[in-house]
């Protein structure tokens, strides 16, 4: 669907706070951006739909060792924040720079160099527009041949974050990543703290980043929820589980509803 068709159907089946996905803004944005913007803005407005988060592309490398490459994708990223500011979404979802992972102290001492220098400078612009980033926590790539990947303890995000020092620069905590690399995941989100604004809601089985349902794998959600609830959390709960697309749009329909009555259960325990 275009994503104006896909808003309008949220809405008709009951949806209406969202997350924004990398690749709807991106097709959404490849000519007359900012008409186009403006009209699914004006869209959501008159569906009662409100987009909390935008998720950046995930192309994005703050942390090229290459100058070149890294200055492009800063403009690429402050081109997103300013589409989050247009279209009124308060949160874009970042990744830390660094795609190709680390395997020694310098090389990780360096990523964590350029991450600051970029942020530093989206921070800015973030602050400028009135829109906060977020950085997500995250999960190494099997491709990356055992290389460690930046972001996948919360503790390095809280160091970038310290060390940018902007007041437009939190965390969105991904469950799905945090369980594949078997972190207790009420303890990452107490160590989120109050710099917790954005989520992604998925399950696996702890093999890999599978992007299921909540129940469709092995968290302990009545936990996850517990730990919101005592941090103070009240942004949204963005379910991010492409793993649970099928076709036909009725049957993903018919699993939407599920999800609704699942996380209205789920909430329920400690509303």
């Amino acid at each position: 669907m275009e994503i104006e068709d896909a808003v309008r159907h949220l809405a008709e089946i009951g949806w209406f706070h969202i997350e924004y996905s990398f690749n709807h803004i991106s097709r959404a944005t490849e000519k007359c951006w900012k008409t186009r913007l403006k009209s699914l803005r004006e869209t959501c407005l008159s569906l009662n739909v409100k987009a909390w988060q935008l998720h950046s592309p995930l192309s994005l490398n703050l942390a090229n060792f290459n100058q070149k490459e890294r200055e492009k994708d800063l403009k690429t990223a402050s081109r997103w924040l300013e589409y989050c500011q247009i279209l009124d979404v308060p949160y874009m979802v970042i990744h830390p720079g660094g795609s190709q992972g680390y395997r020694s102290l310098k090389e990780r001492n360096k990523i964590i160099e350029l991450n600051v220098e970029s942020f530093k400078r989206l921070g800015r612009v973030a602050e400028d527009l009135g829109v906060k980033l977020v950085i997500e926590n995250m999960l190494a790539d099997s491709k990356c041949g055992g290389r460690r990947f930046l972001g996948e303890h919360i503790y390095e995000i809280l160091e970038i974050i310290e060390a940018v020092g902007s007041p437009s620069i939190g965390i969105c905590f991904d469950t799905s990543h945090a369980n594949a690399l078997n972190l207790d995941i009420p303890e990452a989100i107490h160590e989120c703290g109050r710099l917790l604004w954005a989520t992604h809601i998925s399950d696996n089985d702890g093999s890999g980043d599978q992007h299921r349902l909540p129940y469709n794998g092995n968290i302990d959600w009545i936990s996850v929820i517990k730990a919101l609830k005592s941090i103070g959390y009240q942004n949204l709960l963005a379910l991010e589980i492409p793993g649970e697309t099928v076709k036909p749009i009725i049957v993903r329909d018919m699993k939407l509803k599920y999800a609704k009555e699942v996380l209205s259960w789920l909430l329920n325990q400690y509303s």
